[in-house]
C-alpha cells in the first residue's frame, strides 16, 4: 500500500513539474512581469508602507503564493523571497553609499517598521552592519 502511495505521489510531482516546461512562454512572461513589478515597487514616487511580500506579487499575477513561488524558483533557481531580499539589499547599499540619509530614514524608506529590523536584516544578508558598510 505504501509503495503504491509513493508511486502515485511521484507521478503527481512529475506532472506538476512538467507543466512549467509545457507552458514556458506564458510563465516566462509572468517571471518578466515579476521583475518589472519588483523594480516598480521601489521606483514609484509614493512612499513605501511595508516591505514587499511574495503574496503581493502572486496576487498581481493572479496566482497562489505557493504556485507563484514554485514557478519563479523553477525558472530562476531562486525563490521570489530571495529576489526581493536581494533588491532590498541592493537599494540599501546604494542609499548608504550615495546619500546622507540616516539608517532610520533608509529603513523607513524601504518599508521596514523599525530601524532595528533593517539593521538585523542587513547584517544577516551582508555580514556587516549598515553603519560599518557606510564607513568602509
Amino acid at each position: 500500500m505504501l509503495s503504491y502511495a509513493a508511486l502515485i505521489l511521484s507521478y503527481i510531482q512529475s506532472f506538476y513539474n512538467r507543466q512549467f516546461d509545457t507552458r514556458a512562454k506564458l510563465y516566462n512572461e509572468t517571471v518578466a512581469n515579476f521583475y518589472k513589478n519588483l523594480e516598480d515597487y521601489y521606483d514609484n514616487d509614493k512612499p513605501v508602507n511595508h516591505t514587499p511580500t511574495v503574496s503581493y506579487f502572486a496576487e498581481k499575477a493572479n496566482l497562489s503564493s505557493n504556485y507563484f513561488g514554485d514557478m519563479i524558483k523553477h525558472y530562476t533557481g531562486s525563490s521570489p523571497q530571495d529576489h526581493i531580499q536581494q533588491l532590498i539589499i541592493q537599494i540599501a547599499k546604494n542609499k548608504l553609499r550615495n546619500t546622507s540619509l540616516t539608517i532610520s530614514e533608509i529603513a523607513y524608506s524601504l518599508g521596514f517598521d523599525y530601524p532595528t529590523y533593517f539593521t538585523r536584516f542587513f547584517k544577516k544578508e551582508t555580514g556587516i552592519t549598515p553603519n560599518l558598510f557606510r564607513n568602509q
